[in-house]
């Protein structure tokens, strides 16, 4: 079952039924031609188009396969020439007036009322409007223009104005966009959207080589290990020093005495690190 929300205008007024397609109570009140009548279907149409060119769509249809299932109309209060004859006028100046929410009897219960509010509270708030007001019904009994008061309670309104019969309601828009069917969000969570243009990338068909400049890492440790073997081995190959020799005053008359080391190098190889590497002469003074 495919649902489909559009603007009601005079070409989306044509396949409705008759009762409401040819009905004018809210809009023309008193000038209203008698209901089902042509007349009256005539005063509808010219409504809508004068409606829609100085103040935007009133209203909206709600199609079940292509068959109009409901439909809401609401516009500001000057436009709807019936409420200015309600007993629980007037209007607020920041609302806007619901004045039709009806729903065929083979679709009912089926949430129709409900997404016609939602539908209507969208809009509604990019025209920045506050509240929606709507004159109710206490003793609905069908077909009538007048919206039941249970179903305005059920879904938010509240009563800012009594009346035995036909009181005034009101709601902030803000309470219409938190009715989401749970399925649905839980829907639109896990939607992903997918790209227009998805971007494809080649993929090579070998690994490209290394760079034959990049030289080997000096930081990792097989090179620490191999540069701490390199160290041991010149290590072990350097020439060991001994040292010989006898200390002789050079100068016996000055008052600072200078020796004179007499050194012989001497050169020996270890396969192994020696225990002792120097020997040092004994000094001898006089």
């Amino acid at each position: 079952m495919g649902r489909k929300v559009v603007a009601l205008n005079a070409e989306t007024l044509d396949p409705m039924p008759v009762p409401c397609r040819r009905c004018v109570f809210w809009e023309l009140g008193p000038k209203a031609r008698p209901l089902g009548s042509e007349e009256a279907g005539i005063q509808k149409e010219a409504w809508l188009s004068s409606i829609v060119l100085e103040w935007g769509p009133a209203g909206h249809v709600l199609l079940v396969d292509g068959e109009p299932a409901g439909y809401s109309l609401y516009a500001p209060a000057r436009f709807l020439e019936q409420a200015s004859s309600q007993a629980a006028r007037p209007v607020s100046r920041d609302a806007v007036l619901l004045a039709t929410l009806a729903v065929w009897p083979r679709f009912e219960g089926q949430g129709i009322g409900r997404v016609l509010l939602q539908s209507m509270a969208r809009d509604l708030i990019k025209r920045k409007v506050r509240a929606v007001e709507a004159f109710a019904d206490r003793v609905w009994t069908g077909r009538k223009c007048h919206i039941p008061i249970d179903f305005l309670e059920a879904c938010g309104f509240q009563v800012f104005r009594e009346h035995p019969r036909y009181p005034l309601l009101r709601m902030d828009l803000r309470t219409v966009l938190r009715w989401k069917d749970a399925r649905e969000a839980a829907l639109e969570a896990l939607r992903v959207p997918a790209p227009a243009h998805p971007v494809l990338r080649p993929v090579p068909s070998s690994p490209p080589p290394p760079p034959s400049h990049v030289g080997p890492d000096k930081t990792s440790p097989a090179s620490k290990r191999s540069r701490a073997r390199d160290s041991v081995a010149d290590v072990r190959k350097r020439p060991l020093v001994e040292v010989s020799g006898a200390c002789q005053p050079v100068n016996s008359d000055s008052s600072e005495t200078k020796l004179r080391l007499e050194l012989k190098p001497t050169t020996r190889f270890f396969s192994t690190p020696p225990t002792k590497s120097t020997r040092v002469g004994m000094l001898r003074t006089p």
